[in-house]
């Protein structure tokens, strides 16, 4: 945020410590000096959803749950995220934490990872890329790990090797030469034979919303974007040697929302959800209101709140109406208010449905 809001001056970190008997007080403290914030929104950037308008070429991402997620963790871990700023000077923003200090103890991560890697069973994994640093560097991290490897550097390549091995986990590039990842795992699933029914993790470069759809319809059962981190390697791994696949994963539900559901638990995001879809109504509702020439600023700052919260939850549909709605109002081109209200009523209906049937899903799963 520091960053996001400075045009011009400096940011400055400092974390300072008190060592009592047992426990250490820490404070991780970020200053700097820019647009600040009203004495008035001191409290309130730490609600839900709450986004300091960002001005004229300002980065307009913006999900305004940052903040709120950091203090509430802040005070479970019994601390606080607090702010001291002046319009127009700049923000201090503070993280007080007390700690119990604990005994040095020798580094034991080792260890644990051998352990891990002893309860996992040996899999046959196929590495599917074009890029020889990336196939190299996650075949060695596998390799590591006690798995088998082999690889191919296409889709073509990839169906030939499928053809003869049996494979428990196939890695398969989106974006490829010859024959990209979605039309190799299209045949794969079409065709039959040894690897028809092998889990599928899709790998791409760019974002996992793009390619969503047709991933899941060409029959990827989830995907990450590269490169792949040594943590979701080993619980991919691990729900494959004990053969229970979670329910919950990026191929089914859009990731972001599958990231607040870890993070915050189901009910959590339904209340979330249930504010989200209050405030599209609120926004229909001012749209219906309005006259072709209302203050386009003050809609499109609407739209652009609206549309960070989409993105955070996963609702790329709804985003993508807010977006559209968000770029007409700032060119003041924006007309018939009454017509983008019809659009958003519609699509929020449509992904409320679709959203409170995947947390009840979620809320069934073992």
């Amino acid at each position: 945020n520091a960053i996001k809001f400075t045009d011009q001056g400096g940011i400055v970190v400092s974390v300072t410590g008190i060592h009592g008997p047992n426990d250490t007080s820490l404070r991780f403290a970020v200053a700097d000096t820019g647009i600040g914030i009203a004495p008035n929104d001191h409290e309130q950037v730490f609600e839900d959803f709450f986004a300091n308008a960002p001005t004229e070429g300002r980065q307009a991402r913006g999900d305004g749950l940052g903040l709120s997620i950091s203090r509430r963790i802040a005070r479970a871990m019994k601390g606080d995220v607090t702010v001291n700023s002046v319009k127009g000077e700049g923000s201090t923003f503070v993280l007080s934490l007390s700690l119990t200090r604990g005994e040095t103890e020798p580094d034991t991560a080792a260890e644990v990872i051998v352990e891990n890697r002893a309860v996992q069973r040996k899999c046959s994994v196929l590495i599917v890329e074009d890029n020889t640093i990336n196939r190299s560097v996650l075949s060695d991290m596998l390799h590591s790990m006690g798995h088998s490897v082999d690889e191919a550097v296409n889709g073509a390549n990839a169906i030939e090797r499928a053809k003869t091995t049996a494979f428990d986990v196939i890695f398969m590039d989106i974006s490829m030469p010859i024959m990209n990842g979605i039309e190799a795992t299209q045949h794969l699933r079409s065709e039959g034979g040894l690897n028809a029914n092998t889990l599928i993790i899709g790998l791409t470069a760019h974002g996992r919303e793009e390619y969503r759809a047709q991933a899941v319809e060409a029959g990827m059962d989830r995907f990450h974007t590269k490169p792949i981190r040594l943590d979701a390697l080993h619980s991919v791994l691990s729900e494959v040697s004990s053969g229970q696949m979670s329910k919950l994963d990026s191929a089914r539900y859009p990731e972001a929302l599958t990231e607040m559901i870890w993070l915050l638990g189901a009910d959590k995001v339904q209340s979330t959800a249930d504010a989200f879809f209050d405030e599209i109504v609120d926004l229909c509702a001012q749209l219906n209101a309005r006259e072709v020439d209302a203050d386009q600023v003050a809609l499109a700052e609407a739209a652009h709140k609206a549309k960070g919260a989409a993105s955070l939850l996963g609702q790329s549909e709804l985003e993508a109406i807010l977006l559209d709605m968000e770029s007409q109002a700032r060119a003041a081109i924006l007309t018939e208010p009454s017509m983008w209200a019809r659009r958003l009523d519609a699509e929020k209906s449509a992904s409320q449905t679709r959203l409170n049937a995947m947390l009840r899903d979620v809320a069934q799963s073992p």
